[in-house]
């Protein structure tokens, strides 16, 4: 009898877990209610331009401005630099608070859209490195990046 009982609530569990389960279950196309067929999709005309810019017609056209092996000058939390925005993605700073040049492999900079992000590393002096993000609009005549308590003003030479 002990045999018995024990092989119903194995059946039993088995089973409950099987129902539990089921409802996890997530159909492929990760659970769309909409089925994909062509009234649901969009088709790019090409044959259509767009006249405006990417800025929504204010100012000027920054989806052709390239930020690479640009030259800029300005201020970084109130220092004075100067910088070059490298090909690589890295930024070389030739002068940094009247300090000279830093070259540090983890300052580098980034554009996403019209976003430009500069991840810039400060060390204290028992090796400990933050990395501190700026972000801002790009612009290719000035960037103005803010972030982390920090902000920087930069003028393109």
């Amino acid at each position: 009898m002990k045999i018995r009982n024990r092989f119903l609530a194995l059946a039993a569990l088995l089973g409950a877990s099987t129902l539990a389960l089921s409802g996890c279950v997530i159909p492929f196309g990760g659970g769309d209610d909409q089925p994909n067929d062509d009234q649901n999709t969009t088709q790019n005309d090409d044959s259509q331009t767009d006249d405006t810019d990417d800025n929504g017609g204010d100012g000027p056209d920054v989806s052709t401005f390239e930020l690479a092996d640009t030259e800029w000058t300005g201020t970084v939390d109130g220092d004075e630099v100067e910088l070059l925005f490298n090909s690589d993605g890295t930024i070389d700073f030739i002068d940094y608070g009247g300090g000279g040049p830093i070259d540090h492999p983890n300052d580098t900079w980034s554009v996403d859209g019209t976003q430009v992000t500069m991840s810039l590393a400060f060390e204290d002096g028992s090796g400990n490195e933050t990395i501190i993000d700026l972000t801002g609009e790009l612009n290719e005549e000035s960037l103005e990046l803010s972030g982390s308590g920090m902000s920087a003003s930069l003028t393109r030479m």
